[in-house]
């Protein structure tokens, strides 16, 4: 193999672990944000279930004012029967006695359901708000990891470029350029010519390519434009 194709070969290497290093470091500002999402969910959630409760407390209160006053009515409507002198009336003021009487109870049903669901929302807040702690405790944890995995990545990084920089000394200008404009562009700037294709788009190479590439000669695929290599695990199909 052209002996700047196999230095481009191990760059073309190198530069693919350090792009994939540069994608996992960008995902890390992005775990640590679900992270802290995470939290904001749960604080949403206990501030739904406070106003649930404000509700139902809001609702208890006026039930009860509503049944206080039935109550009064009741007792001056039972006051004035007393001084009432016809039986019509008398029957009439007893009916709505008794239709109030129907109120109160169902007003004190609907009471109790309000102290049922007051209790209920109680507990669901306490759950959360125990959950919450937990959960802070978690994303802080999980957060620590990332930002440890991305110092670790950056390290890893700094490795590798320490060895790409003295490989590319030894590349000549003009192809190393072209290495990084194909690169740019297709993402990979190589590619293997094993079974006689390119190994990047697949195209069937030409009889004098494949020549061209056994005398180590620089060849393009005539299509995607990458610089071939022969791939020594897959030199016995060429």
């Amino acid at each position: 193999m052209n002996e700047q194709i196999t230095k481009l070969v191990q760059l073309q290497k190198l530069d693919i672990i350090v792009d994939d290093i540069n994608d996992r470091l960008k995902e890390i500002p992005e775990l640590i944000k679900e992270e802290e999402d995470k939290v904001s969910r749960e604080n949403e959630k206990k501030e739904s279930v406070k106003q649930d409760l404000k509700d139902i407390q809001v609702e208890l209160k006026n039930r009860e004012l509503e049944m206080e006053k039935i109550e009064s009515d009741i007792n001056k409507n039972k006051r004035e029967l007393n001084t009432l002198k016809s039986n019509e009336a008398y029957s009439r003021m007893h009916k709505e006695i008794g239709e109030k009487e129907k109120k109160i109870s169902d007003l004190e049903e609907k009471i109790l359901e309000c102290y049922d669901r007051i209790e209920e929302k109680e507990k669901e807040l306490k759950n959360i708000e125990s959950g919450i702690e937990d959960i802070k405790k978690q994303v802080k944890e999980n957060q620590e990891k990332y930002r440890a995995d991305g110092e670790k990545l950056k390290s890893n990084k700094k490795e590798v470029e320490e060895e790409i920089a003295p490989l590319k000394k030894e590349i000549k200008e003009k192809l190393l350029a072209e290495y990084e404009k194909i690169r740019k562009v297709r993402g990979t700037a190589l590619a293997p010519s094993g079974n006689s294709n390119c190994g990047g788009c697949y195209r069937e190479l030409m009889p004098q390519e494949i020549n061209n590439l056994i005398e180590g000669k620089i060849v393009r695929c005539g299509s995607c434009n990458r610089l071939l290599y022969i791939d020594e695990k897959q030199n016995g199909d060429l």
